[in-house]
């Protein structure tokens, strides 16, 4: 099946990272609040290592789009998702602080969701593993009607069907 490379919603396009990037991803993965429950890139080497995977990850059931705000042209974070058994991805996503509580997250989240669903149809659900701080995301997955459960004792699962 063919898999499209990138889409767009209202404000942004979301399309594979590419190498020219690499300033705007370090930018991104820097930041410490932004990547305070995401973990393992406290090194530039983590994170360029993370950025070379990434870089090569769209394959079919793995893929890493940057989230470009269309108006400013500027990568604002990035949504990725990874082959999860049985017909699951689980997906994680970051948004640059500054660009946060302006509906980024769940736009970007909703064109995933919806690029899932016409793209990979034998995908019925779509995995988030959420720090247990992390309100934030919680309300996000909770207003896209995902289930949640405990998944050790620092992270809750949610799962939303697609």
């Amino acid at each position: 099946m063919f898999y499209k490379d990138s889409f767009d919603t209202i404000r942004l396009n979301l399309r594979p990272f590419r190498q020219t990037d690499i300033s705007s991803f370090l930018e991104i993965v820097r930041d410490s609040e932004v990547t305070k429950y995401f973990g393992n890139l406290a090194t530039t080497t983590d994170a360029y290592d993370f950025f070379e995977t990434i870089l090569h990850q769209n394959t079919n059931y793995d893929r890493c789009f940057a989230v470009i705000e269309k108006s400013s042209k500027q990568i604002i974070g990035y949504i990725n998702f990874y082959s999860y058994p049985p017909n699951s991805v689980l997906i994680e996503y970051i948004t640059k602080k500054e660009f946060r509580n302006r509906g980024y997250a769940k736009e970007t989240l909703s064109g995933l969701l919806n690029y899932i669903k016409v793209y990979m149809p034998h995908i019925s659900s779509a995995i988030f593993q959420v720090h247990k701080d992390n309100v934030v995301s919680q309300k996000i997955l909770t207003d896209f009607g995902a289930t949640k459960r405990e998944f050790d004792k620092n992270n809750f699962e949610f799962s939303i069907s697609i």
